[in-house]
């Protein structure tokens, strides 16, 4: 395989979905993201430490505009466990999807849900790569 010498700040943004006070309900973002000039979008979630067996769930939104509007579920939600012996654990849990966008009714923005099994802080960050169109300027941070 040969050697890339393409940075990661290059192949990858950053931008961010929301942080939390208290997860242990449904928390959606309240800013989608654009990725329509993305390949791929991978959300990274976590949040503070667990009991044993405390479960963090995240789900992948896709919607219409940043705002939100319509919407949806995107992919199957994806749920960590923290270990059964342990008193308390940091959860982390990633989840991603594209190709499963519903782009021919306008659904080009994605956010995330989250929740956790116990009234916890947590948050999400989504990461977006492979830039359709023009790499270089579509990987200034947000």
């Amino acid at each position: 395989m040969p050697v890339s010498t393409q940075k990661l700040q290059e192949g990858i943004k950053a931008a961010r979905g929301f942080a939390s006070a208290d997860i242990s309900s449904n928390v959606d973002s309240t800013v989608f993201h654009d990725v329509s000039g993305f390949r791929e979008v991978a959300a990274i979630a976590s949040c503070a430490a667990l009991a044993a067996a405390g479960t963090l769930t995240l789900t992948l939104l896709q919607a219409s505009d940043a705002a939100g509007t319509g919407k949806k579920v995107l992919g199957t939600a994806r749920v960590a466990t923290t270990d059964l012996v342990a008193t308390s654990v940091l959860a982390n849990i990633v989840s991603e999807a594209v190709a499963a966008m519903d782009h021919a009714n306008g659904f080009t923005f994605v956010g995330a849900r989250v929740k956790a099994s116990a009234a916890v802080a947590g948050e999400v960050v989504l990461m977006l790569s492979g830039a359709r169109y023009n790499p270089q300027s579509q990987y200034v941070a947000a």
